[in-house]
């Protein structure tokens, strides 16, 4: 029992570190643009569709299309063309907000982006 409790504790403390400061921002630097399909899709789809899709629409929040994202949800925009950095997607995935996403004991198991 005692060990049981401790594992617990530690698995708390881990994951309060793990989301406690934001996510790195790897400079990328590319020569052809990003396909929404082949890379930003399959990506929302392991951790995001869940939960902002046509179906479901958390937030009344759809990232199934770039136009979804454009559009956003109760919080404005999810994304602001030409600004990525102020992206309000961009800032929640990498912790740098309140609301984190994935959210911490989500449903589905999604992992950080």
């Amino acid at each position: 029992m005692h060990m049981c409790r401790l594992i617990t504790l530690l698995l708390l403390a881990l994951t309060a570190t793990v989301h406690a400061a934001p996510i790195a921002i790897a400079p990328l630097q590319r020569a052809e643009p990003v396909s929404f399909g082949k890379e930003i899709f399959p990506m929302l789809q392991r951790s995001c569709l869940a939960c902002h899709s046509a179906s479901e629409k958390q937030g009344d929040l759809v990232l199934e299309s770039p136009q979804g994202i454009l559009k956003g949800g109760d919080n404005g925009p999810a994304a602001i063309a030409g600004r990525g950095a102020e992206s309000l997607i961009l800032k929640a995935a990498a912790h740098q907000v309140e609301t984190v996403m994935p959210p911490v004991g989500n449903d589905v198991a999604a992992k950080d982006l």
